[in-house]
């Protein structure tokens, strides 16, 4: 399963992905710290998780940290 994330300036999108069906997604406001809101995604243990975003440098090392320590699996990043 996959955890795809797209976090824009005010929401953090995401949708879990599964032989390539999606099978859950949601929409949550950050308030400008995305990073604090990779918490109060659905429980789950995905084998990758995937992060697009527009937040830059300070923010990836951020939203990097609170995958690694909640979901305890080091995700991908794209700008």
């Amino acid at each position: 399963m996959k955890l795809l994330i797209d976090i824009g300036n005010t929401r953090l999108k995401w949708a879990l992905v599964r032989d390539g069906q999606f099978i859950d997604s949601g929409a949550m406001v950050h308030d400008g710290e995305p990073a604090r809101t990779i918490a109060q995604l659905p429980a789950s243990k995905p084998d990758a998780i995937w992060i697009s975003h527009v937040m830059g440098f300070t923010h990836e090392h951020a939203l990097s940290e609170a995958v690694r320590s909640q979901l305890a699996i080091m995700a991908e990043t794209q700008r």
